[in-house]
């Protein structure tokens, strides 16, 4: 079963922590939230943010949890400086998904973001 609304829930949430990046970013990271049955997962696009990693995983799942009551899982790797890794790692989560028989919706950044 697909959760559009945990992909609106994931923008709205990172939308209101991501920045342009800028000497006070922490990192470039993606998240990935994973539905109840652990098949229809999204993924973020990069995008840098002044908020801690567990914060966002944190608000991930209590929003998700409140607006939906859905108990979902959000991973959101250790953030990096270098841009091109992230997106790198970002492909590879995505491939992992597919590879594994799992829905995939791909939150863009930067109009689903900002």
């Amino acid at each position: 079963m697909r959760h559009p609304a945990m992909i609106v829930i994931v923008a709205t949430i990172l939308g209101q922590s991501a920045t342009i990046a800028t000497a006070r970013a922490e990192g470039w990271l993606f998240c990935v939230v994973s539905g109840p049955d652990g098949h229809d997962v999204a993924v973020t696009d990069v995008f840098t943010t002044r908020a801690t990693r567990l914060s966002i995983e944190n608000q991930l799942v209590d929003e998700e949890k409140r607006r939906r009551g859905l108990d979902v899982v959000a991973q959101c790797p250790l953030p990096k400086a270098d841009r091109g890794s992230v997106v790198g790692d970002q492909t590879r989560a995505v491939t992992f998904n597919r590879s594994m028989g799992n829905r995939v919706e791909i939150v863009p950044e930067p109009s689903i973001l900002r």
